[in-house]
């Protein structure tokens, strides 16, 4: 068989090299290879790290502790403020699966890595994920939260695992 191009058999075609090489040695410009093998690294490198991390629906072990930041309507007044303090003291602190509870207001110190804007902060620790899945539903939290979201300008709330 010969080819169109100067009577060359195919199959020597397939031998040869290409006319322009397959690098070029251009400053700044990624060769396909290069570039597929950078996004199977990272690709690889994410998916190592997404293996380790509990999933957001799976059940944590541990301990988990429940953070959540206040921020309240402009107005708010100290009995405000005081109020929601002696409610979340009075209403979940009894709760059987609360571990434990700590509420109160910023340091007032700030450095250049600490947020103080926040009126309220509270932190609830519970032995393990049925611990704190009772609370999220628990009538009193949810009493908690009816008395006083009206009061609220922003909530945070940051949940984590103890490790």
């Amino acid at each position: 068989m010969t080819a169109a191009r100067g009577g060359k058999d195919s199959r020597s075609l397939l031998c040869e090299a290409p006319s322009r090489p397959f690098r070029q040695k251009t400053p700044g410009v990624f060769s396909a290879v290069g570039l597929c093998v950078a996004a199977l690294a990272v690709g690889w490198a994410v998916a190592a790290g997404e293996a380790d991390r509990p999933k957001s629906k799976a059940r944590a072990s541990g301990t988990i502790v429940h953070s959540v930041y206040f921020w309240l309507q402009d107005g708010a007044t100290d009995k405000d403020v005081a109020t929601l303090i002696a409610d979340c003291k009075k209403l979940l602190g009894p709760l059987p699966c609360v571990k434990r509870l700590d509420v109160g207001v910023p340091l007032g110190k700030s450095r250049g890595v600490v947020d103080s804007s926040y009126q309220v902060g509270l932190v609830v620790t519970f032995d393990d994920q049925a611990g704190y899945d009772t609370y999220v539903k628990h009538p009193d939290h949810l009493k908690l939260i009816a008395r006083h979201k009206a009061l609220w300008k922003k909530v945070l709330v940051y949940d984590f695992v103890r490790k």
